[in-house]
């Protein structure tokens, strides 16, 4: 589906991730999503089905910045179609604010990461907040 340009719609995928969140190795584990939601709709279908993250990650990048780090890539590799980065791009700037709000505003979950600083640095910052989390319980 991807390689054809389709998507799942959001109630679907929701209904997915929530199937996969509460087998067992995740209740005992934990989980992460990486790249989802990416509307606010998703954010609020994963909430209304008791779905809210603890920490949600927002790593800064400028668009600049991901067109630098992906050149090298440009056309082997799936993600850096130039053209669907293109979208891909659009469609996150356009929805950006309203995740961020969602999830600041109404959970106070965001912590934003600025990823233009080292993976050291980045690894420090999550594993940082995970743990503080960890640490309120």
């Amino acid at each position: 589906m991807k390689g054809d340009g389709r998507q799942l719609e959001d109630d679907m995928l929701v209904s997915l991730i929530i199937k996969r969140v509460q087998m067992k190795d995740c209740l005992a584990n934990g989980w992460v999503l990486e790249d989802f939601p990416k509307t606010r709709n998703q954010a609020m279908f994963l909430a209304k089905r008791g779905i809210v993250p603890t920490n949600v990650f927002f790593m800064k990048q400028t668009v600049e910045e991901t067109y630098k780090r992906t050149h090298g890539t440009a056309d082997t590799k799936f993600g850096s179609n130039r053209t669907i980065l293109a979208t891909r791009l659009r469609l996150f700037q356009e929805n950006n604010p309203h995740l961020i709000a969602f999830y600041s505003r109404l959970y106070n979950s965001l912590i934003e990461i600025d990823s233009t600083k080292s993976k050291w640095y980045i690894e420090e910052r999550a594993l940082g907040e995970v743990q503080r989390n960890i640490e309120a319980r």
